[in-house]
Order: C-alpha cells, then sequence, then structure tokens
C-alpha cells in the first residue's frame, strides 16, 4: 500500500469519525462546553500571572543554577514551544475522543498550575534572562513580561501533556525530544529553577489520567475513537 493510499484511508477515517460523533447532540454539548471552558481556563491562567507578579515569594537556592552563566535561548525556545504545539493540537484533535479529552487535560493544568503557583509563590532565579514570547505576551499577559510564571513549568507541561496525548508514535517521540530541549533550554536561561521543570512530569501524568478517566465514563459510549 503507497503512503498516498494510507493518507487518504487515514483521512476518510478521520473525516468519517467526526460525521459520528457530530451526530451525537451529546458529543455536540459536550465539544462546545469543553472548548468554551478551555478558552476560559486559558484566560483566566493569564490574568492570574499577571497578578501574580506583584506577589512576594522567595528566592531557591538551585546548585545546578549556579554551575553556569545564564544563556539567552528565547528566540529557539519561543520557536521550538510555538511550532511543537500548533503541530501536537492538530495531533491531538485528529479524534473526537481525543479532542475531549485534550480540552479536559488544559482545564485541569491550568488550575493545577494555578494552585501551585498559589501556595508556593516564588521569586525569579538571580541570573534569570527574562523569557520573551511576544504572542503570548501580547494576548494573555498584557503586554507584560512575566518572570514570576514558575512552579511549575508551562512550557515543560504542555509538551509534554501533548506528547502523552497524540495517538501517533513516531510524533509522540518528535514531542518527547522537544519537551527535552526546551525543559534544558528553560534551566539554561535560568527562566525556571530545576525543580520547576522536574516537577512539571508529575503533574502532567495526574492531569492526564484525571481526563482520561472523565472522557471514558461520560463520553466512552459514543463513537469517538
Amino acid at each position: 500500500m503507497s503512503n498516498l493510499t494510507v493518507i487518504v484511508t487515514l483521512r476518510n477515517t478521520y473525516v468519517q469519525r467526526w460525521k459520528e460523533a457530530m451526530a451525537n447532540s451529546r458529543f455536540r454539548t459536550a465539544l462546545v462546553i469543553s472548548f468554551l471552558s478551555a478558552l476560559l481556563s486559558i484566560y483566566l491562567t493569564g490574568i492570574w500571572l499577571c497578578y501574580n507578579e506583584s506577589r512576594v515569594g522567595r528566592v531557591l537556592h538551585d546548585p545546578i543554577l549556579d554551575m553556569f552563566a545564564p544563556v539567552d535561548l528565547s528566540f529557539q525556545i519561543f520557536l521550538i514551544t510555538n511550532v511543537a504545539v500548533f503541530l501536537g493540537l492538530i495531533a491531538a484533535m485528529s479524534l473526537p475522543f481525543y479532542t475531549i479529552r485534550t480540552m479536559l487535560c488544559i482545564i485541569i493544568i491550568s488550575a493545577f498550575r494555578m494552585f501551585t503557583m498559589y501556595l508556593f509563590p516564588l521569586e525569579p532565579p538571580v541570573a534569570i534572562i527574562p523569557l520573551r514570547d511576544p504572542f503570548l505576551e501580547c494576548t494573555f499577559y498584557g503586554d507584560q513580561v512575566l518572570l514570576k510564571d514558575l512552579f511549575f513549568s508551562g512550557h515543560t507541561s504542555n509538551l509534554l501533556l501533548l506528547t502523552m496525548i497524540i495517538p501517533y508514535r513516531k510524533m509522540q517521540l518528535i514531542m518527547g525530544v522537544c519537551t527535552v530541549m526546551v525543559g534544558v533550554m528553560l534551566i539554561l536561561q535560568h527562566v525556571h529553577y530545576t525543580i520547576d521543570v522536574i516537577a512539571a512530569p508529575f503533574f502532567v501524568i495526574l492531569a492526564y489520567h484525571i481526563a482520561d478517566k472523565i472522557a471514558r465514563k461520560y463520553y466512552g459510549d459514543l463513537p469517538l475513537l
């Protein structure tokens, strides 16, 4: 079977799955609610992060950061993160069930991040080189350059989350490599403490399993797979 035939077959399968799902009123309702809730959670996270900049936190002693001077990798982090997230979201939402689960994961991760930053307010690493992200600054951050978006790392968690969700093995491998690269670069730039990056997988795995359990419990009977 040629590659073109495989692509056409997969496309037809995805289209058919979406037609079956959209014919179900429960799925349409769940899709709209989960999508709007995910957008709301992202918006509220942006508001929280801007407020969090005014809070007084503690500076952590990080022996790993003390081992080297920071390196400005803002462009590389911006490029890899945004391209990977864009492609990862397309792949994660190629099938209806994965779309619902992705939206639920976004909501849960957003809640986890706001909660952990509330409990553990931190000052940025002493030698931080601020991470510039023109897209987020002009959309969710009110033209601010955030320094206290720390525990736990949003870049790492978003990439790892998509790595776990997408249903394609080769793309999962690529996303996994991007996750590791971005995590390392965040530390090299002193944007995050090491613990911010290391802790992210714990919360991502927890969020994934909660979202998967909810999705399968309430929508597993629908023709979504």
